[in-house]
């Protein structure tokens, strides 16, 4: 294969991986589903009236097991990202949202990298989905986490509440059981 020929080609390659990592459309969500460019604008709309948006793992559903997770996105661009486990751990941070509506966190004491997202309406809901479409489980402190057959997938974070007072989430979204 000429020089050429192997260039195009890594190109190709490179380019069809791109396109497909970027914004993978979430299989969890409707097929109404779409991607809100403006997430920024979204985000401080949402935020009118209020202190703190409730995103909540699992599309929204706290089962009450070691694997439930919430993002809380405040007004003045705090977040806090409590994941429930043998114990509540709570990290601290900022979130930034580009100019593309790629939503950032930059987390304290978290030990690994908590991926980009992207905010997605769909059927009047708006969710939290990472850009990578990964749809695994995100691990702070936790070393490891239950999960049974049956379990909604850990990504997307449904908005689930808001408040202009702190108060626990567990009061604002639906709890469901675990299936089992």
């Amino acid at each position: 294969m000429s020089m050429r020929a192997s260039l195009l080609l890594l190109l190709y390659v490179l380019a069809a991986t791109r396109v497909g990592a970027e914004d993978p459309k979430p299989s969890a969500l409707s097929r109404d589903a779409r991607r809100v460019e403006k997430a920024q604008r979204a985000i401080d709309d949402l935020l009118v009236g209020t202190n703190t948006l409730h995103f909540v793992s699992r599309g929204g559903k706290m089962l009450g097991m070691d694997s439930d997770s919430k993002i809380l996105l405040t007004t003045n661009q705090v977040v806090e990202v409590v994941e429930y486990g043998y114990a509540i751990r709570t990290y601290t941070g900022e979130y930034a949202i580009d100019t593309k509506g790629v939503i950032s966190l930059k987390l304290k004491g978290y030990r690994s990298t908590w991926p980009q997202m992207a905010l997605w309406l769909s059927e009047g809901s708006y969710y939290l989905y990472p850009i990578s479409g990964r749809s695994g489980f995100t691990i702070g402190d936790r070393a490891g986490a239950s999960e049974t057959p049956g379990m909604k997938p850990f990504w997307p974070f449904k908005l689930v509440g808001h408040d202009s007072t702190p108060t626990t989430v567990q009061q604002e979204c639906e709890v469901g059981s675990a299936p089992g």
